[in-house]
């Protein structure tokens, strides 16, 4: 470990990401939240920088919260045949000796990749070439599993780099295994975390405006696998029954195609008067919605392990979500909170039914999750998991 000239032997721990975090989605709230708890953890023994895919950008820059940037040039190893490849390689080559420059200034020792691309090829490289010798640590999420193709040269060339593979829930250790890049036994399963009285510190919390006096919530990507038009169809039959319920969806644009197409869904089920659309809410927001709410529903049809399913546990919110992915494996149904199966409308209106009218079980199954979170799911076991696999502590 090098020495540094601010003290004695430091490490650097690069998490990175293939894009500038804007802290809406689950990925990047992760992130942020491994970054301050490594950095905590460490005790100075280690600087931690937050790695970011730039093109315009290069170097080291701080935030006004104090967070560490790291801005790197990282070019996606190409699709198809010879050509692109000797392209790829002439592009990669001019780029190689100045990312090494930069990992050897900074003194980063390991590099964990999250929500990983094809662009981990160039670290990958480094590597094979001895140009780097630090460790390779990758964290997959969900839909980045689905997104890895597992034929391609370059991602069996990250597989043979990576030193160790982190997934957040069993379910997607199983669905990663069965990519045939990693066996089910070099994967390591570590759920997200939460620090619940943190999250819950209403000095944290931003006030939200407009808000309805009584409301479901959906917290998620405006995104087709968030499958909120399934909500929206639901949510039209259990109008007529409570005309004073209201619906409010809060997540991030993302490219906008799906937004518009729920905004046009909820107009053809004449719901505009009922429901709401919160656009790229702040994180800080979130759990002051999530406290008015009657209860939260999450309709995924693919998930890792949801973080606001962590932040609802943490405030003592009643869930309804759907069976998928690692979610059975926070959700206990009946206990801590309500299953049903994805896109399985008729179960889900008579699942809101009974939450919405059935006091006693909201306060049952919110308390339940809430013991299941602080019990399981705490960000002081997260980041010590990750701290003996980053810096290979295990035995």
């Amino acid at each position: 470990m090098a020495e540094h000239p601010d003290g004695p032997a430091v490490a650097g721990c690069l998490i990175y990401l293939a894009w500038e975090p804007d802290y809406l989605g689950g990925v990047d709230i992760a992130v942020e939240r491994l970054y301050r708890l490594i950095s905590a953890r460490a005790g100075g023994a280690t600087r931690t920088w937050v790695g970011v895919q730039d093109w315009r950008k290069q170097g080291e820059r701080v935030d006004p919260q104090g967070r560490r940037f790291l801005h790197l040039n990282l070019p996606a190893a190409p699709v198809g045949g010879l050509l692109p490849w000797l392209r790829y390689a002439f592009s990669l080559g001019r780029r190689l000796l100045p990312l090494a420059r930069q990992l050897a200034e900074h003194r980063i020792e390991v590099v964990n990749c999250h929500f990983p691309t094809s662009n981990v090829f160039a670290l990958a490289a480094l590597k094979r070439l001895g140009l780097w010798s630090g460790r390779l640590v990758l964290s997959f999420h969900g839909s980045d599993v689905r997104m890895l193709d597992p034929a391609s040269m370059a991602w069996k060339a990250i597989a043979r780099a990576a030193d160790d593979c982190i997934v957040c829930s069993e379910a997607l250790a199983d669905e990663l295994a069965a990519r045939g890049l990693w066996p089910r036994s070099r994967l390591t399963v570590i759920h997200n975390g939460i620090d619940a009285a943190a999250f819950a510190d209403p000095a944290r919390h931003l006030e939200p405006t407009d808000v309805p006096q009584r409301f479901i919530l959906n917290v998620g990507n405006y995104v087709a696998l968030k499958a909120q038009d399934a909500l929206l169809n639901v949510f039209a039959r259990l109008r007529a029954t409570d005309p004073d319920l209201q619906l409010v969806f809060a997540g991030g644009k993302d490219d906008g195609v799906w937004l518009a197409r729920l905004r046009e869904h909820c107009s053809a089920l004449g719901l505009d008067d009922r429901v709401r659309f919160r656009v790229d809410v702040p994180h800080g927001e979130v759990p002051n919605l999530m406290k008015r709410a009657v209860a939260l529903v999450h309709t995924s049809e693919r998930e890792g392990l949801p973080l606001v399913l962590l932040e609802a546990g943490a405030l003592g919110v009643p869930v309804l979500a759907s069976r998928v992915g690692g979610i059975p494996e926070l959700i206990e149904h009946g206990r801590s909170g309500l299953l049903h199966d994805c896109r399985d409308e008729a179960q889900l209106l008579s699942q809101l039914r009974d939450i919405v009218q059935d006091a006693h079980l909201r306060r049952a199954l919110a308390e339940g999750l809430h013991e299941r979170v602080a019990r399981g799911f705490s960000a002081d076991r997260m980041a010590e998991r990750y701290v003996e696999v980053l810096f290979g502590l295990r035995a």
